[in-house]
């Protein structure tokens, strides 16, 4: 207040921001450069400012938060509106070189002028802009701001409003914010009925079936696909039929029907392929090499991964970058033995997904990491590790990984008595709905992890479990296991015939063919190798 004319440059220049430079304060306070700059020094010498930027502009910013504040609240409110819609102006219309001004910036300005028609499209553009370079939760931000300008001037525009719905909800899906995604994708399916786009129909379906698949709803995944499959499929659009095909091999996993997923995932990369569809086609590239792996088709998988993250990395596409190393390449690798590689795979897969803000993939991909560092000889980090992710799968309800994590601790637990409630937490977990990674990868660890007790009781029972899964919906990679833990846990007993002998030599010689090398090995440490 003692500052005379340089009070209403800081309230202006609050108006702006904490950073302001001095060509956009000098266009809205429209005084001369003389003033403005001997202002703008009473200001640097009272310490409420200071120089922030270099160059023929200039640039200032205000030493404390709560200066800009007071600055900004001594305002009348109608100045305040004026001066934000005299900011907007000149931010839209300046075009020199080097300078820009990002498009929420704008938005805020004409939030606050009470312009929402015009903030509408720049929110807009903010919220597309900040999804494709997978900043989510920002994303969403300012989603709901633009549909807050959308409902202000034009409540009727249903078409714009559910368009924007669908946008959120498709942020909102990769950052796990459900609860508030199903909300959204309600009103957008009850808005959608009085829009002539069919496309919106579709998206409701294909977005509800994305969202049943981590939750573990096989039988909602597997109906919304389709119905976004059928409705594509009759609209003649191609990148939804895909998306969709894609969708129903993903809930055909969910239930472990690895046969059907790959084949679901085979005629979308087609699709893809016939129409070009590069972007579609690299997640369902890697799901196909996924399954592969569960049907013992080793080598196909690798080759499809690769160019799955190849084609990820040249679109930018983060997310389906982190599935390719995470979910699919780095298991295929630690089935091959192959420790250095994966592990690489799986830090790579766990920063995308922390920078990505997708938590429920943590725990799945850390349940990796504990094999890989407990099979060289890291006992002390796989314990922290698996402790780290069970903390993780707990806080995500356990439904996603809780079955791999569970595991993964029994594995690397020293007190026999807790690894073995781990293992009776993972049968009633199991008992549950949840996607059938959890059944594939929980006892293949119990039964690995009963061999080393030798507690053949404890290999038989979780094979005859296993086998109840797997055996209905013919996973060969599951069977393989299954078969070599059983005739092991004979051998270990001492009642294994020849017969028995025998097959467990011809199945090392399967595994040394696919380059199944742990299982090889298993084998051969029990029996003993030829070569």
């Amino acid at each position: 207040d003692r500052l005379g004319p340089a009070k209403g440059i800081a309230q202006t220049a609050a108006v702006i921001g904490r950073v302001f430079r001095r060509d956009v304060l000098m266009a809205i306070a429209r005084n001369r450069n003389a003033d403005l700059d001997s202002a703008l020094l009473d200001l640097v010498a009272a310490g409420l400012i200071m120089t922030a930027m270099t160059g023929p502009s200039g640039g200032f910013e205000f030493k404390q938060a709560l200066i800009r504040d007071a600055a900004y609240q001594s305002l009348l409110i109608r100045t305040r509106r004026d001066l934000h819609l005299s900011v907007a102006d000149e931010l839209e219309n300046r075009d020199d070189e080097g300078f820009h001004t990002e498009p929420e910036v704008i938005a805020h300005h004409l939030t606050e002028a009470e312009q929402p028609a015009r903030a509408l499209p720049y929110w807009t553009q903010a919220a597309e802009i900040s999804a494709k370079r997978w900043a989510n939760a920002e994303a969403v931000n300012f989603y709901l701001k633009a549909l807050a300008a959308n409902r202000q001037t034009k409540p009727d525009e249903t078409a714009k409003e559910v368009g924007l719905l669908l946008d959120m909800v498709a942020s909102m899906r990769i950052i796990d914010r459900f609860d508030e995604a199903f909300t959204a994708l309600d009103q957008a399916e009850a808005l959608s009925a009085n829009v002539a786009d069919n496309i919106d129909l579709i998206r409701v379906h294909y977005l509800r079936g994305n969202m049943y698949f981590p939750v573990g709803n096989i039988e909602g995944c597997l109906k919304e696909h389709s119905e976004a499959c059928r409705l594509a499929r009759e609209a003649g659009i191609a990148e939804y039929e895909a998306r969709a095909l894609g969708g129903i091999g993903d809930a055909y996993m969910l239930g472990g029907k690895m046969a059907l997923a790959e084949h679901h995932f085979d005629r979308s990369v087609q699709i893809c392929r016939q129409h070009d569809l590069v972007g579609i086609e690299t997640g369902n590239l890697a799901m196909r090499a996924h399954m592969r792996l569960y049907l013992n088709r080793l080598g196909e998988d690798v080759e499809d991964c690769t160019r799955a993250i190849k084609l990820s990395i040249e679109a930018g596409n983060r997310r389906s970058e982190m599935v390719a190393k995470g979910s699919v390449l780095a298991k295929i690798l630690v089935e091959l033995g192959q420790w250095a590689e994966a592990e690489k795979s799986l830090r790579s897969a766990l920063e995308i997904a922390e920078n990505l803000g997708a938590l429920r993939y943590i725990p799945m991909y850390q349940s990796q990491l504990v094999r890989i560092l407990w099979a060289t000889d890291r006992k002390e980090q796989a314990v922290a590790v698996a402790i780290d992710a069970l903390d993780g799968a707990r806080s995500d309800g356990m439904v996603y990984s809780g079955g791999m994590v569970l595991g993964a601790c029994a594995k690397v637990c020293d007190d026999r008595k807790v690894a073995k409630g781990y293992l009776n937490e993972g049968l009633e977990l199991l008992k549950s709905e949840v996607p059938a990674h959890n059944h594939l990868w929980f006892h293949l660890d119990a039964m690995d992890t009963a061999l080393d007790w030798q507690d053949w009781d404890i290999v038989d029972r979780h094979a005859d479990v296993f086998e109840a899964f797997a055996e209905p919906r013919e996973i060969i990679w599951a069977t393989f296991h299954i078969e070599r833990c059983r005739l092991l846990a004979k051998v270990g007993r001492g009642t294994a015939d020849d017969a028995d002998q025998k097959r467990l030599k011809v199945m090392a010689e399967e595994a040394r063919a696919r380059s199944q090398i742990p299982a090889m090995q298993s084998i051969e440490m029990a029996v003993g190798s030829d070569s």
